[in-house]
């Protein structure tokens, strides 16, 4: 789905448009702070999985979700 043209209507009325920054009406940036971005390598064997699933690299990113570092 391709993201709505700048001039479109908010998808979001009732949320201020400085949700997640310092200043302004809404919440501040604490309601950015569960974002962690995923590890690259993982993104990249979640790429190779969805081409080619397999049990072991499957397994793999199980553990990687679990939290299980390697």
């Amino acid at each position: 789905m391709p993201p709505p043209a700048l001039n479109a209507p908010t998808l979001r009325p009732s949320e201020p448009v400085t949700a997640g920054l310092e200043m302004g009406p809404g919440p501040g940036p604490e309601v950015l702070s569960n974002f962690e971005p995923e590890d690259p390598t993982i993104a990249e064997l979640r790429a190779i999985y969805s081409m080619f699933p397999n049990r072991d690299l499957g397994e793999l990113l199980e553990d990687a979700d679990a939290g299980i570092t390697f």
